[in-house]
């Protein structure tokens, strides 16, 4: 029993409250980083108990306090800011920087311009600056 965790994942490093509730319904894959969030597989909406599945892929992030609730995917790549919430079945985009409560398609901070690419906030030259692309 318990959570599929990848290699060189960084899981809580300054703490976890509350801990992942139910483990055994959470894959964390290679090179992930979840500081103090919340990774929540289950859900009571007026009564009714559901459990499902989340997923976080290669290399994401997960800032602090943010949440991850059920059914909800992290494509590789892709990072959660502070304080930001997303919603069960939501799907985060592959290199998807989102920020916000909750935190929806519409409400992307940063994209990578072309597949694999790292979104341009991380880039230090002028002319890659220029390339960024913030949603409104």
């Amino acid at each position: 029993l318990g959570a599929r965790i990848g290699k060189r994942v960084c899981l809580y490093p300054n703490g976890a409250d509350p801990m992942m509730t139910e483990p055994e319904l959470v894959t964390i894959q290679d090179g992930a980083c979840i500081d103090e969030a919340s990774l929540i597989s289950h859900l009571n909406t007026q009564g009714v108990f559901t459990l499902n599945r989340l997923h976080v892929g290669e290399q994401c992030v997960m800032r602090s306090f943010s949440r991850l609730q059920q059914s909800a995917v992290m494509e590789p790549r892709s990072v959660l800011g502070e304080h930001t919430l997303i919603l069960p079945a939501d799907r985060v985009q592959e290199g998807e920087w989102r920020q916000g409560w909750p935190a929806g398609p519409g409400y992307v901070i940063a994209t990578p311009l072309r597949k694999g690419d790292l979104p341009a906030l991380l880039t230090t030259s002028k002319e890659e600056a220029t390339s960024i692309k913030v949603q409104p």
